[in-house]
């Protein structure tokens, strides 16, 4: 599946007018970006478990790459999941009434995956910096030779 998918599913939602689809919009926005950035870094040689913990450690790896693009996805990446837990958590916060907080978490979104698409092309200037990160913080295996 292309990640890209659920931000497609994300903006038909946001055009609803009901709170659960605004919530929902945002929960997809995240998993887009979560899912392309987790493509992108398991790029470099190694895959994340599927656990609660992978969120956390994505952002890690992002922010170990040493790219200003990557910077800004993993800050972003940061607040979006805040931002979907509380959407997905908290019913009683409000800012899920209007369209336009959802609207506002899209284009985060989306300038989430432009910044994506420009780091792609760095892929072999930060590989051996997350690889290194993976490898001695995060205790991963290593795919392929360097």
């Amino acid at each position: 599946m292309n990640p890209r998918d659920f931000f497609t599913l994300a903006e038909r939602l946001v055009a609803e007018s009901t709170e659960s689809a605004q919530r929902s919009a945002v929960s997809r926005a995240y998993y887009a970006v979560f899912h392309e950035a987790r493509m992108l870094v398991e790029s470099c040689g190694f895959r994340f478990a599927s656990t609660a913990e992978t969120h956390s450690k994505l952002i890690y790896c992002i922010m170990a790459a040493n790219d200003a693009d990557l910077d800004f996805v993993g800050q972003k990446l940061g607040s979006l999941r805040t931002i979907r837990n509380t959407a997905d958590y908290d019913l009683g916060i409000t800012n899920f009434a209007s369209s336009s907080f959802a609207i506002s978490q899209l284009q985060v979104a989306r300038l989430s995956f432009e910044a994506l698409e420009r780091a792609k092309s760095r892929t072999k200037t930060f590989r051996p910096l997350v690889r290194q990160y993976a490898a001695s913080v995060l205790k991963k295996v290593l795919e392929g030779d360097e």
